[in-house]
């Protein structure tokens, strides 16, 4: 089965899956879940932070940035959108 899966005493529990949920790029608002992750496959950049699960939230509105920094890991940041007066 697919988001559900049925166990023999006809219950239904939900299915986590792992991924990334706004790629790069893409617009995320406040709280937004970013990435979803067992581990720390991806780590937090700027504006990012990391729950106690290790999934990756936005802090502020903004586009996603995936990056690679000097140690070859990933990190994920948050560029704020500009604000007009």
């Amino acid at each position: 089965m697919t988001r559900f899966d049925f166990d023999e005493v006809y219950s239904f529990k939900r299915i986590k899956t792992f991924s990334v949920t706004i790629f790069g790029g893409q617009a995320a608002i406040a709280g937004n879940i970013i990435v979803r992750q067992r581990g720390s496959k991806h780590n937090p950049g700027a504006n990012v932070y990391i729950s106690k699960d290790h999934t990756l939230h936005a802090r502020v509105d903004g586009v996603v940035k995936f990056q690679k920094k000097r140690d070859n890991k990933s990190y994920v940041s948050i560029l704020p959108f500009e604000v007009e007066a």
